[in-house]
């Protein structure tokens, strides 16, 4: 089975997948979704700044 996600998507915590087209910000290890909040677990952080910033 292909355990990949597309590239549109992202893991960020291992609970939490986002797709990446509906990301508004990233503010204090969380990322935003219009009004909802995403927290960013710490081991997925650094990979999740340099992958949208």
């Amino acid at each position: 089975m292909d355990r990949t996600l597309p590239n549109n998507f992202m893991r960020v915590h291992k609970s939490s997948i986002i797709k990446k087209n509906k990301l508004t910000g990233l503010k204090r290890g969380d990322l935003l979704l219009s009004e909802l909040r995403i927290p960013v677990s710490d081991s997925y952080y650094d990979l999740v700044k340099k992958e949208l910033l």
